[in-house]
């Protein structure tokens, strides 16, 4: 399994369509890619996706989008807070891990991460921790991690 660190910037609404990739964001309700890849991506109108946030942020749980497309969103706590919550964050990703395993299927996970300034050396550890030694059988040729700088 390729696990890649990036601040490239990648169009991934044509893989959302196709069904090639599964994404993972955070439940951002202002402008977003998690708003973004649903509306341009999954014809998801604003409202719904906005709703889909609040979801996911009240529960305080991983939301995937699964059988209307690949796509899944984390907590925004994760991102914005400055306090880290590592048990908690661990127990959302290893959502969105089993979220593509068992339903998504997607050989190529990308976790979307653009526009967070906080935690970014752990969210990574944490992402490649789990990817390596929780989930290396599941199926997952490759991981991108994508963030601002």
């Amino acid at each position: 399994m390729n696990i890649v660190r990036t601040t490239i910037e990648a169009d991934y609404i044509p893989a959302l369509q196709n069904g090639s990739t599964h994404v993972v964001t955070f439940a951002e309700e202002g402008f977003s890619f998690f708003k973004a890849y649903c509306e341009f991506g999954l014809g998801i109108p604003i409202r719904e996706s906005v709703e889909l946030c609040d979801r996911v942020n009240n529960a305080d749980e991983t939301g995937t989008l699964f059988p209307r497309g690949n796509l899944s969103s984390m907590p925004k706590r994760f991102f914005r807070d400055g306090t880290w919550d590592g048990e908690g964050f661990r127990r959302c990703l290893r959502d969105a891990f089993i979220a593509n395993r068992d339903h998504c299927k997607s050989k190529h996970l990308v976790f979307q991460f653009s526009c967070v300034e906080l935690h970014l050396d752990i969210l990574f550890a944490e992402v490649q921790r789990m990817a390596q030694l929780e989930f290396s059988d599941s199926g997952i040729h490759e991981i991108t991690v994508h963030f601002s700088s």
